[in-house]
């Protein structure tokens, strides 16, 4: 699904996170000026209804993994 959106996954992965409406921050990891400002670009990374039933379907809303 990131790639079809072009995206790398870690950062489809922040940008899944934060899509979320309880969310109000996502923690990520960075080490480098390079991994924030990468990390930063989920702004930018739309992810389709599509996607987010497509996902929920795998995985259920609310279950702990």
């Amino acid at each position: 699904m990131a790639d079809e959106v072009e995206a790398p996954l870690a950062r489809y992965a922040t940008a899944w996170v934060l899509r979320h409406p309880a969310v109000t921050a996502a923690i990520i990891g960075v080490r480098t000026m390079r991994h924030l400002e990468d990390a930063l670009r989920a702004l930018d990374v739309r992810i389709p209804e599509a996607h987010g039933t497509a996902i929920d379907a795998l995985v259920a809303p609310g279950t702990n993994a």
